[in-house]
């Protein structure tokens, strides 16, 4: 985060992505090319935020079905998930963001390089954002990704991953 700049297209890029992981709901989706600052971006708007406020967990490797993803979830939050069978995992998972929501903190998932997620992983998102105790929302998912996808987003396949997007915001290149 410390290498942030606060270029003008960054700027609105910042204050959208601070109005919508505040919000109790949806998704939010930032694109932009190889480079542009979209993690950086996200790091300085999550570090800004006080620590006690916010469990956040971050994958990288996005080339995962949604039983990949849900793994890579479970273990990216550090629950211990050696022992666990596929089947145990989301019950775990639920376990753990109402004990985290129950301590008035707020579960954050980054999910990086989102264009590589297979189309299955985009059903496990939205129901990992759907899920949640007493009515509240399950865990605010960030999806950073190039410009295709933006492009996914906006085929008839991922319309109703679209619909759940609260805040999307593209980076562009600084310019002179």
């Amino acid at each position: 985060p410390s290498f942030y700049f606060d270029s003008a297209g960054h700027h609105v890029a910042l204050e959208s992505l601070k109005e919508g992981l505040a919000q109790a709901r949806g998704l939010v989706v930032v694109t932009g090319e190889v480079g542009a600052g979209k993690t950086t971006l996200v790091r300085a708007v999550l570090g800004a935020h006080e620590p006690s406020r916010q469990v956040t967990a971050q994958i990288c490797s996005t080339q995962l079905d949604a039983d990949e993803l849900l793994r890579a979830v479970v273990l990216a939050f550090g629950i211990v998930a050696e022992a666990l069978s596929a089947a145990e995992l989301r019950p775990a998972l639920d376990h753990f963001v109402h004990e985290v929501q129950a301590q008035g903190r707020e579960p954050v998932l980054i999910v990086d390089e989102a264009q590589n997620l297979r189309r299955s992983a985009f059903e496990l998102l939205l129901s990992l954002a759907a899920s949640g105790a007493d009515g509240r929302a399950g865990l605010r998912v960030c999806l950073l990704g190039q410009p295709e996808l933006r492009a996914m987003l906006e085929t008839g396949e991922l319309v109703h991953v679209r619909r759940q997007v609260e805040v999307s915001c593209h980076l562009g290149p600084l310019d002179r």
